[in-house]
């Protein structure tokens, strides 16, 4: 069982450095337990255990931000994550709904010896892999992404085409910090969409 802060790969627990060195981590032998019962939310999820007072909203809006990013692929499998990864560079990465019910996602990697998948713990009001919690996904990513600029970890998006507003998110992003982003003299309607996923992904 995981103790507070901590993150399991699936075929073994990892250390907080799993994402930064993605390209020196074995492949794992996957697991497949057999499918949790359907917890659905609002239409979103697919399978969720039952949540203490405030979890769910903190679920809820990590899924909503999810839903903004592009990279999270809701309901997919993990062999199939790992064969969508297989052609990918390495340090190309999805998220997606963990195949546990303990579980609310999993991200997936592309390393040098291929992909392998790290279940994201929700615990205490927060998204953790190891040492490290945020209370939303995707900044939790970021944190790692950011951290990882020697060897850059890339999201894989669901689109391969991205829109220019995106390329306009990423751009204003790259230079600005998020408490700054209401300072800017941007059109309203493009201060609205960078404010559904303000981060650096």
């Amino acid at each position: 069982l995981l103790t507070h802060g901590s993150s399991e790969m699936v075929g073994g627990r990892v250390g907080p450095q799993v994402l930064a060195e993605a390209h020196e981590n074995p492949l794992p032998q996957p697991q497949h337990p057999p499918p949790p019962p359907p917890w659905p939310i609002h239409g979103h999820a697919t399978h969720y255990r039952l949540f203490q007072e405030g979890e769910r909203d903190i679920v809820e809006q990590a899924l909503t931000t999810l839903h903004h990013s592009g990279f999270y692929w809701g309901p997919l499998s993990i062999s199939k994550a790992h064969e969508l990864l297989m052609d990918q560079p390495v340090g190309t990465f999805l998220v997606r709904d963990s195949s546990q019910s303990r579980y609310l996602f999993s991200v997936s990697i592309q390393t040098a010896q291929g992909p392998f998948s790290i279940r994201i713990v929700f615990k205490k009001k927060c998204f953790w892999i190891e040492g490290q919690g945020f209370p939303c996904v995707a900044r939790l990513l970021e944190y790692y992404v950011e951290w990882t600029r020697t060897r850059p970890l890339i999201a894989l998006r669901q689109s391969r085409i991205r829109s220019l507003q995106e390329q306009c998110r990423q751009t204003i992003m790259a230079s600005c910090d998020r408490g700054n982003l209401s300072k800017l003299p941007l059109h309203p309607l493009l201060q609205t969409y960078i404010q559904k996923f303000p981060f650096k992904i």
